[in-house]
């Protein structure tokens, strides 16, 4: 079994980025996890994806505070430190407010 923790992010798109679009806002996040070498947890299968989903996309132009997006670790990190990580690899316009962590196990999918 494979063993994930799960924070919850709450942040904020605010400025300019308000204009980009929900697929690049993932995309941002996906470089800025990557940039601040978060342990993040893959998906699994041939192409693997970090394993990372927001609550519901945003309309094209509209300022988001307090929204939420939910990413999975391989190791537990001090919240503090997850923060001042990321928002330092995430462009100014976009901040991170908040985290709460939650610790999940994933099924053991393998077959016989």
């Amino acid at each position: 079994m494979d063993e994930r923790i799960e924070y919850t992010l709450t942040f904020s798109k605010k400025g300019i980025l308000r204009y980009i679009s929900h697929l690049d806002l993932v995309n941002v996040f996906d470089r800025a996890l990557r940039r601040a070498k978060v342990p993040v947890y893959y998906s699994k299968g041939y192409n693997p994806k970090i394993k990372i989903s927001f609550d519901r996309a945003r309309k094209l132009g509209e300022e988001i505070s307090g929204d939420v997006v939910r990413i999975y670790l391989i190791q537990e990190m001090r919240i503090d430190a997850l923060i001042e990580r990321l928002n330092e690899a995430l462009p100014k316009e976009i901040r991170i407010s908040d985290i709460a962590q939650e610790k999940t196990r994933e099924k053991n999918t393998k077959r016989a």
